[in-house]
């Protein structure tokens, strides 16, 4: 069976020499065509498809003996996802109320001139409330009681979007981990996200197709939902010229990798001494579950950010407010919109069809299963592994890991870039990383599974208001945090996954699917995790001059993949901002071929797969390049090209120079490279 996949892949008369993707993958190329809803398509997206199957069939059975709470409303939710009966019933008027709550959307209305909105109710929950209730008051209560109404300032809409709606727009705000003391939970701030996948589709000069796609998308929403096309165009052209500046104020994310470089900790006193534009505690005090004072610390990523984004909010306040609020309640729009059908998903599908080369929507079901997984993984995880989990491997993928992770330290040896203490120090850290293969515990316990959605109420025919109640569920869930320790044994994603993760502040690797396993080890030294230590705390413990050899050597990786050129659409690889992951890729492998070397002395070699004329070696990173098969649409290329901190397929497959296997009997030497 491994000889006729490995067979069905390649492209036999392809010179491995000259192309190996081709000679690796020409093949799977060739049979997997791009679906129609799909800018993309690869060996990982089609084991994604496999496991959506599964989770549909899960999702769709009958509640029975075996759910519990938390099963019960996972099915609920999709169930309400698939009812698109009701969801036709419904009409925008969900979308109506919730810009009511917000104080209304000013291109819908020339005369607009709103001075309130609806208090942010987050912050005020019970612990014994359900979410649901946050959005249960009447809107003739609401009406007949001026308590339930803030003033409209920016920092009250953006507070309640972000509290509300889980929106963090313009002000990108979190609880985590502070990087510098990784058990303690705090107020964080980063630049803000953008409506295009990258900065660079908004600062690419003319003619910009991306740009003009996006606007018109903008405009063609607000004429659905009422508004004068005309007047729409007018204002949404200023949103646009709003964005933009937005995103000219942002640092490219290439030069955010040194996170010691931009992290910044203050009070919210001297955060207001730094941006006295905007008011902070006015924003916080909309959301914060707790109470906090102008001493409280906060992190801060990008304080050159907000240092001019106070400016431009001022400017832009003063000059008509109603620019920055159309482009704050059009983001929370935004959001919603991939949950709605008919016109609007018509809209959507014609922008990505521009962005993306997609030229068609997903099957209901596969959007819904992938929403629910997203959403309430946890609750999805414990359907899945009931029946779709073998024990035995994990078994198999704690031995694998700890022979790599062996492999790692003993490559540690050859590394003469490394002083010996430095050196000693990485092996104690390689050594205390946790590993959490399958899923966590917690999918075994019924009774707290159950407690982990318990503030949320879900629906089975109100599709919508489930979405704003999760909404306001995933954002209860982060700002609870605070003030609390972190929990270090909560897994930093959901079981049923097809990914891997390294997470630096609890130095875990995460193999929901168990794949790719040196990969991530590698990540704990990149040019981002080698500034955390054991235990997950951001701290310099490489001396000066191996930290001045490790960026020599990481100038040469960025060089070598900068160097790359994607033939589809003739663009290079960004090598710095792929150079975390390529450094991970390369170490990954290195400590892979290395355990398969150590684990053939041990057990012996086995016999050669038939029909192939390769050698155990060449079999090793041929299986390796087929990881990587896959193909892309051109506007998929460009967009991951701009944005994506992975370099696409073709290059992580040719990246290390695997193709020189099949020139020499033996590539001993590639073991201390």
């Amino acid at each position: 069976m491994k000889a006729a996949s490995l067979l069905n892949a390649m492209d036999l008369t392809a010179d491995p020499c000259e192309d190996f993707f081709q000679f690796a993958c020409g093949n799977w190329v060739k049979k997997h065509v791009i679906p129609e809803d799909r800018s993309s398509l690869s060996t990982f997206e089609v084991m994604a498809d496999d496991l959506q199957i599964i989770l549909k069939d899960l999702l769709e059975k009958i509640p029975n003996s075996a759910d519990n709470s938390a099963t019960l409303k996972a099915k609920r939710f999709y169930q309400s996802c698939m009812n698109t009966q009701k969801i036709d019933e419904a009409g925008v008027q969900p979308i109506l109320d919730a810009l009511r709550d917000v104080g209304g959307w000013p291109v819908l209305n020339r005369n607009w001139n709103g001075k309130r909105l609806k208090k942010t109710t987050i912050s005020h929950l019970p612990d014994q409330k359900k979410i649901s209730s946050l959005s249960s008051i009447s809107t003739k209560d609401q009406m007949n009681n001026p308590d339930q109404y803030d003033e409209l300032t920016i920092e009250n809409l953006l507070g309640k979007l972000r509290g509300d709606y889980n929106q963090p727009i313009i002000v990108e705000q979190y609880i985590g981990p502070d990087d510098r003391n990784s058990s303690l939970n705090i107020i964080q701030f980063d630049q803000t996200s953008l409506g295009l996948p990258s900065r660079e589709y908004f600062l690419k000069e003319d003619p910009n197709k991306e740009k003009d796609a996006y606007l018109e998308l903008m405009v063609d929403i607000a004429e659905l939902l009422g508004a004068d096309r005309q007047y729409a165009l007018e204002q949404m052209i200023k949103v646009l010229d709003f964005e933009t500046e937005l995103a000219n104020i942002s640092m490219p994310e290439a030069d955010r990798h040194d996170t010691s470089a931009i992290y910044n900790k203050k009070t919210i006193k001297q955060l207001e001494e730094s941006v006295p534009e905007f008011d902070w505690m006015m924003y916080l005090k909309n959301f914060m579950p707790i109470e906090i004072n102008i001493d409280e610390n906060v992190v801060i990523y990008s304080l050159d950010y907000y240092k001019k984004m106070g400016k431009l909010l001022h400017k832009v306040m003063e000059e008509d407010r109603r620019v920055v609020i159309n482009y704050a309640v059009w983001r929370l729009i935004k959001s919603i919109l991939p949950f709605l059908d008919n016109d609007f998903g018509v809209k959507r599908a014609k922008f990505r069809k521009i962005l993306f080369g997609i030229s068609a929507d997903r099957t209901r079901w596969s959007q819904c299963v992938e929403l629910v997984n997203k959403k309430m993984g946890m609750a999805v995880g414990a359907m899945f592994i009931k029946d779709n989990f073998d024990p035995k491997s994990k078994e198999s993928a704690v031995e694998m890991i700890h022979n790599i992770r062996e492999a790692f330290n003993e490559l540690l040896n050859y590394n003469e870039w490394m002083d010996d203490e430095t050196r000693q120090v990485a092996k104690e850290k390689a050594n205390a990383i946790n590993e959490r293969i399958g899923y966590p515990d917690l999918l075994t316990n019924p009774i707290q599974l159950s407690k982990e959605y318990n503030l949320l109420e879900l629906s089975d025919d109100q599709f919508l208001q489930n979405i704003l109640n999760v909404f306001r569920f995933e954002s209860y869930k982060n700002l609870a945090k605070l003030g609390t320790a972190v929990d270090k044994d909560s897994w930093t994603t959901d079981p049923a996954v097809v990914n891997a993760f390294y997470s630096p502040n609890k130095n875990d690797i995460v193999f929901p699917a168990g794949v790719v396993i040196g990969h991530e080890i590698t990540h704990g030294f990149d040019d981002r995790g080698r500034q955390f230590d054991k235990n997950g705390n951001m701290k310099q413990w490489w001396n000066n001059q191996t930290i001045k050899r490790f960026r020599e050597r990481a100038q040469c990786i960025i060089d070598q993949y900068s160097s790359y050129v994607l033939e589809d659409i003739n663009a290079n690889v960004n090598g710095r901002m792929t150079q975390g992951e390529n450094i991970a890729d390369n170490g990954g492998l290195k400590q892979a071929y290395r355990a398969f070397k150590k684990w053939e002395r041990q057990n012996g070699i086995e016999p050669l797969l038939p029909g192939l004329n390769l050698t155990h070696d060449q079999l090793f990173f041929l299986n390796y390049a087929q990881i990587w098969c896959g193909s892309m649409r051109p506007e998929d290329a460009l967009n991951k090209i701009r944005s994506s901190v992975h370099s696409p397929g073709p290059i992580r497959q040719a990246h290390y120079r695997t193709h020189l296997i099949f020139l020499t009997p033996t590539v001993v030497q590639l073991e201390a490279v």
